[in-house]
């Protein structure tokens, strides 16, 4: 799927550089930021930063928001109009291809992915419990290990597929899962959840 391809291929242009240095500062949930778009919308960190893309890939309208830290920390919330199947096992495989390409291209292959473990969780996103996956892997960055996670989480509604996607390493997993939780459980897309 050249639209999910696309979407990865963006996601691993992240400051992969910020991944191999630096803390990670505490969300901040009491001040809030609040993004509204057409028929989304959901709340996010106060000290997190936005930016937006959109695309057109094979008919289908393909609008992405990421919000990142200042730190290590990033999440994605994704739109997909009209509707797709939403495959997290295939997102996860192609988002790991992506990032592989990308430090190749980007970095000339000092920065590679590894040891890659794929789990199922299930938990509430847009007002109803459903799978995710989890990927854990090993970023090697000249020579220096990173362990990193990626959640996965995906719903198929009337009006649209919804993907979010988070990534950290995973020593500031528990640091920020408080900002995590706030953007998973503030979506909204369409009328209601």
């Amino acid at each position: 799927m050249r639209w999910m391809l696309l979407l990865l291929m963006l996601l691993a242009g992240c400051d992969e550089a910020v991944v191999l240095a630096g803390g990670e500062p505490q969300p901040d949930v009491k001040k809030l930021k609040v993004y509204k778009a057409g028929n989304l919308r959901f709340s996010y960190p106060g000290n997190w930063v936005k930016s937006e893309d959109d695309q057109q890939t094979e008919g289908i309208k393909i609008h992405t928001v990421w919000v990142k830290s200042k730190g290590n920390a990033m999440a994605l919330v994704q739109t997909f109009v009209p509707p797709v199947a939403v495959d997290l096992d295939d997102y996860a495989r192609e988002f790991l291809g992506g990032m592989r390409q990308e430090f190749k291209k980007s970095w000339s292959g000092l920065i590679r992915a590894g040891n890659i473990k794929t789990t199922t969780f299930s938990d509430a996103f847009l007002g109803k419990k459903r799978a995710g996956r989890r990927v854990q892997f090993m970023l090697k960055a000249l020579g220096f290990p990173q362990p990193m996670e990626v959640s996965l989480r995906g719903a198929r509604l009337a009006r649209g597929s919804v993907v979010m996607g988070a990534m950290v390493p995973l020593k500031f997993k528990e640091r920020v899962r408080v900002g995590y939780e706030q953007i998973r459980d503030s979506v909204r897309f369409g009328s209601g959840k």
